[in-house]
C-alpha cells in the first residue's frame, strides 16, 4: 500500500475552557480581599459597569473589626525570655542582669556583646553576670544566649542528653570555623565509627539560629465570607456582602454612547460581555459558597451546637459527593475562605478532617478531636511533671484510640506545644 500525504477531515469531541468559564474558575478561588480588588480594578477598567457601594449589616462592620481584632499579634523574643526568666528560681539580681541579657541578643539569639562590658554596665559582678547568662541560655528555644555558632550547637547537643566530651567531638568532627588552628580537634579522633554515622542525624535536629522563628511577620485580617447564626428553625447560613460593592450595567451609558458615536458600539459590546461575565462569575461563585457552607453545617452539626470536641472526620472526597461535585471545583471555593459562627472564626478547611479509628470499634474519631484531648491532657498535666508524648500516647490508647507516639508528636507539633523537657524547664517556678 502506498503511503502519500493529504488533507483530511476530522471530527473530534473534547472539553475546552472558554474565556468566561476561566474567568468563573478565577473568580471562585479568590478570597474576599482578593475578590474586593478584582472589582475594584475591573470598574476602573470597564466603563459600562458601576459599583453601589456595599449594604451595611448590623453584622458586616462587626466582623470587619472582629476579623482585624483576631490577627495574632506575635510574641516577641524578649517577651518570650523574660516570662520564663520570672519564672526560675534565682538570685533578684541574676535575675534582672538574665533580663537585660534577654534585650541584647542579636537577630540570630546570640549575645556577641563582651559579657564584661555589659557586667560594667549594669556594675554587677562578673559572677553575677556569668551565673545571669547560665540562666538566659537554660530558656527556650534551646541554643538562646550562645557566645557564637560553636556554642549555640553546643547548648542544643547538650540538651539532647549528649556529654560534654560527645559534644565537643562531634564539633570538632564539624571543623567548625572557631576551630581552625585549635588543639581542640583531637577530640574528633575520639568518636566511633557508629557516632561518626549518627552525625548527620544529630546535626538535623540543630537549629543555628534559635531566634529566627520570632521574626516579626505582616499578619493579615482573616476576613469571613460566611456568618452561621443560630436561630429558632435552627443554624442559619449567610453570605457577608459588606465588603464587596454591588455590580450592574451601566444602560443609560451604553444608550449615550450608542447615540452619540455608532462606531464604538463594538467596544461597546465587548465590555457589556465583560461586565456580565464577571457578575455571573461572582454570583456562581456566592451560590457555590452557600452550597458548600450548608453541606458543612449538616455534616458538622455537632461543632457548631457543642464544639471543636465534636467535630467528625470528613473529607474533600466526602464533601464533593454530598455536592455532586468535583472535588476540584469544591477545593477552590474552600481556598482561602472562613466562616464566623459562635466557636469564633474558622478556615472552611479546617472542618475537612481526617479519621482516626478506634480500637475494638469500626467508629473513628476525627484528628481535630484527637488533638483537643491533647491539648486538654497537657493543660491538665502536673507543672513538674509534663506528660511526655509516649505517655500521652498510652493514655489515649487506654480511652480506646488507635494512635501511634509520633502520631502524638505531629499533633503535638501542629498545636505549637513544646516537647515535655522544655515545659518542665519553662514551669520551674519559685
Amino acid at each position: 500500500m502506498e503511503v502519500s500525504p493529504g488533507l483530511r477531515l476530522k471530527q473530534l469531541q473534547k472539553l475546552a475552557l472558554t474565556p468566561g468559564l476561566r474567568q468563573s474558575i478565577s473568580i471562585l478561588q479568590m478570597s474576599a480581599v482578593e475578590l474586593e480588588d478584582c472589582i475594584q480594578e475591573e470598574v476602573t477598567k470597564n466603563p459600562v459597569l458601576t459599583a453601589e457601594p456595599p449594604q451595611s449589616r448590623d453584622f458586616g462592620a462587626d466582623l470587619y473589626q472582629y476579623a482585624i481584632d483576631t490577627v495574632a499579634q506575635p510574641i516577641s523574643l524578649g517577651e518570650h525570655l523574660q516570662a520564663q526568666i520570672r519564672q526560675m528560681t534565682a538570685p533578684v539580681q541574676v535575675k534582672s542582669t538574665a533580663l537585660f541579657l534577654a534585650g541584647n541578643l542579636n537577630e540570630n539569639g546570640y549575645l556577641a556583646e563582651p559579657l564584661q562590658s555589659m557586667s560594667a554596665a549594669l556594675k554587677v559582678s562578673n559572677s553575677t553576670a556569668l551565673q545571669a547568662l547560665k540562666l538566659l541560655q537554660k530558656c527556650d528555644p534551646v541554643g538562646i544566649g550562645a557566645r557564637d555558632l560553636r556554642d549555640c550547637l553546643g547548648l542544643q547537643l547538650s540538651a539532647m542528653g549528649l556529654s560534654a566530651d560527645h559534644a565537643a567531638a562531634i564539633l570538632d568532627h564539624l571543623k567548625m570555623p572557631d576551630n581552625l588552628g585549635s588543639d581542640r580537634s583531637r577530640n574528633a579522633a575520639l568518636l566511633t565509627k557508629q557516632q561518626i554515622a549518627d552525625i548527620p542525624k544529630i546535626i538535623a535536629n540543630l537549629d543555628p539560629k534559635p531566634a529566627a522563628a520570632f521574626q516579626q511577620s505582616n499578619a493579615q485580617p482573616l476576613i469571613p465570607d460566611l456568618i452561621i447564626q443560630q436561630d429558632g428553625a435552627g443554624l442559619k447560613v449567610e453570605l457577608i456582602r459588606s465588603n464587596a460593592p454591588s455590580l450592574h450595567i451601566n444602560t443609560s451609558f451604553i444608550k449615550r454612547v450608542a447615540n452619540q458615536d455608532p462606531a464604538s458600539s463594538d467596544y461597546i459590546f465587548q465590555q457589556r460581555n465583560r461586565a456580565l461575565q464577571l457578575i455571573r462569575a461572582i454570583e456562581a461563585r456566592s451560590k457555590t459558597l452557600l452550597r458548600v457552607a450548608r453541606a458543612l453545617v449538616t455534616h458538622q452539626h455537632h461543632f457548631f451546637t457543642d464544639g471543636p470536641s465534636r467535630l467528625v472526620p470528613m473529607t474533600l472526597g466526602d464533601l464533593s459527593l454530598a455536592l455532586n461535585l468535583h472535588p476540584s471545583t469544591v477545593s477552590r471555593a474552600m481556598a482561602g475562605k472562613s466562616l464566623s459562627c459562635a466557636m469564633g472564626l474558622f478556615p472552611l478547611k479546617y472542618f475537612l478532617a481526617g479519621p482516626v479509628p478506634l480500637k475494638n470499634s469500626t467508629a473513628v474519631l476525627s484528628d481535630v478531636a484527637v488533638r483537643q484531648n491533647i491539648l486538654s491532657l497537657i493543660s491538665a498535666e502536673p507543672p513538674q511533671q509534663p506528660l511526655t508524648d509516649a505517655t500521652i500516647t498510652r493514655i489515649l490508647q487506654d480511652n480506646g484510640v488507635d494512635i501511634a507516639r509520633r502520631t502524638v508528636a505531629k499533633y503535638r507539633q501542629c498545636l505549637k506545644i513544646p516537647t515535655s523537657r522544655s515545659r518542665r524547664r519553662s514551669r520551674a517556678v519559685l
